[in-house]
């Protein structure tokens, strides 16, 4: 099972860039350009193909750099579900104008929220362009190596859903989540991030409490005290790189906590 996937129509409209033939102007000759469009096609081969797809916002002064800005593709394959709740994906993240590297990411999709967690505990295929003539057998071994930490991965999250937080360690956990998120000084209250956003999400697990606030973070609407005491609310997340380093972050805290308890 898998949720709809895209058509070429609807890649090229969500994010144009990702059909970009040549990279900016401003780049130099020694620039190494990586066709995004040309690495979904190879993907396609092996059953992989976008689901969702995104691109960087741009001022309207700096249209012009559209067609090049950071963009990010999440693949699924069709015949591929390691769970009832859960989907893996392939996340690669590109630009063609020098803004971020070409890379790729494990990702996993929740079915009851529809939303993407980027599990980016490591980096696959951080490719330079000698390595693009990138043949078949790379791509196996790119996906073999992105495969083979989803089942690792899911294997974390059945250890997760056994791991239950009394409240004083999930109102930690997500002060944590907030300092990787805004940094020291911040004046959201943790107990604001705990609050689920359905009924299936309620629970005092450790996956519960990871996907509560991994949801309100990127979903944005969250209540805090901005410098003047004024109420405000977060915003949706839009940064691709934002994105990643955030699910970097808390991630990272999830492999901390299984390690105390292993």
């Amino acid at each position: 099972m898998t949720t709809m996937l895209m058509t070429r129509e609807e890649i090229a409209k969500k994010a144009p860039a990702i059909y970009g033939t040549k990279p900016s102007d401003w780049m130099s000759d020694k620039y190494d350009f990586v066709s995004t469009a040309d690495m979904i096609d190879k993907l396609a081969k092996f059953n992989w193909y976008p689901h969702r797809v995104d691109q960087q916002r741009t001022q309207t002064k700096v249209i012009e750099r559209l067609p090049f800005k950071r963009h990010i593709v999440r693949f699924q394959n069709p015949n591929l579900q390691q769970d009832v709740d859960n989907i893996p994906e392939v996340v690669m993240v590109n630009s063609h104008d020098g803004s971020t590297p070409f890379k790729f990411y494990l990702g996993i999709y929740r079915l009851v929220c529809t939303n993407g967690l980027t599990i980016a505990k490591a980096e696959f295929g951080r490719i330079s362009f000698k390595h693009i003539g990138f043949g078949d057998d790379d791509i196996k071994v790119l996906l073999y190596g992105i495969l083979g930490n989803a089942e690792h991965t899911f294997g974390e999250i059945a250890n997760m859903k056994n791991i239950l937080l009394p409240e004083n360690d999930r109102i930690e956990f997500a002060k944590e989540a907030i300092k990787v998120r805004w940094g020291e000084k911040s004046g959201m209250d943790a107990g604001n991030l705990l609050v689920p956003r359905r009924e299936e999400d309620k629970g005092n697990d450790l996956w519960h409490t990871y996907n509560v606030i991994q949801e309100n973070v990127m979903k944005g609407g969250v209540e805090y005290r901005a410098e003047n005491d004024k109420v405000r609310h977060t915003k949706v997340m839009r940064n691709i790189s934002e994105d990643i380093r955030f699910n970097m972050g808390l991630w990272q805290m999830v492999e901390k906590r299984l390690k105390e308890v292993n």
